[in-house]
């Protein structure tokens, strides 16, 4: 699109929060323990909140055309490792305990379930390509975007209620 002088500004979305809540639920284990199924092996990961990030951080953009034309931007909430999902999490949701996945990205990718696949493909991707994605310009953007461990606290209940 740049290569046709297209005036366009790519947003990039990072891993949203909200999957917790949703189509990436931690899953009970037998001892009780919860998993958390992100293939990442070890590797950080940016997320960012769907819900308070990415719309004001979009609005901005909007509001300030000309300084975003013909840029990319990359919102992140936080940068960290799913263990220390696992970890904020177990820290407000206890006494339940989260733990990060051993899974690989190509085993989640062949869980059969509709696109395994794409996803396992994605956490493939954010693992050994690191896309741009940065913390400092969506709060620039958005000085109010939650990180991982103040979104937690503020959605505890509907995380709980994930859970059940």
């Amino acid at each position: 699109m740049t290569s046709i002088e297209l005036p366009v500004t790519f947003a990039r979305f990072s891993f949203y929060y909200e999957n917790y809540i949703s189509a990436l639920k931690p899953q009970i284990l037998e001892d009780g323990t919860y998993i958390l199924g992100v293939p990442m092996e070890g590797a950080e990961m940016d997320a960012v909140s769907a819900a308070d990030t990415v719309g004001p951080a979009v609005r901005a953009i909007f509001q300030n055309r000309a300084e975003w034309l013909g840029r990319a931007v990359g919102f992140s909430g936080d940068r960290l490792t799913i263990q220390q999902h696992a970890e904020i999490l177990s820290k407000h949701l206890a006494p339940k305990v989260f733990k990060a996945t051993d899974m690989t990205a190509e085993a989640f990718a062949q869980l059969g379930f509709p696109g395994a696949d794409d996803l396992g493909n994605m956490f493939k991707f954010y693992r050994l390509h690191n896309p741009d994605r940065s913390v400092e310009l969506t709060r620039q953007l958005h000085p109010a975007a939650k990180s991982f461990d103040t979104w937690v606290a503020e959605n505890k209940e509907a995380l709980l209620k994930a859970l059940d």
